[in-house]
């Protein structure tokens, strides 16, 4: 069975992550990178902001972002849903 939909193609909305690892995880990204601001990440979609996370850490990317980029590959299925 073949998935249409993956998170990465959502945008970011920051009301709907309050009080989430991913709003943590974002703010995290927007301090290191000045000039990136919680509004300006909400233009962006979350598969944008995670290739702005690997691009960022490079190979210290923090567990959030190894743990999404493992669950949100092109294609791949989603056998327990969104967790």
């Amino acid at each position: 069975m073949t998935y249409d939909h993956s998170p990465n193609d959502d945008q970011f909305n920051r009301k709907e992550a309050v009080g989430t690892p991913l709003l943590s995880a974002v703010e995290d990204l927007c301090r290191h990178n000045p000039g990136y601001t919680l509004s300006r990440m909400e233009q962006l979609t979350l598969g944008e902001i995670a290739e702005l996370a690997s691009a960022t850490y490079g190979t210290r990317l923090p567990e959030f972002w190894r743990i999404w980029n493992d669950w949100n590959q092109s294609g791949q299925e989603q056998p327990m849903g969104d967790l």
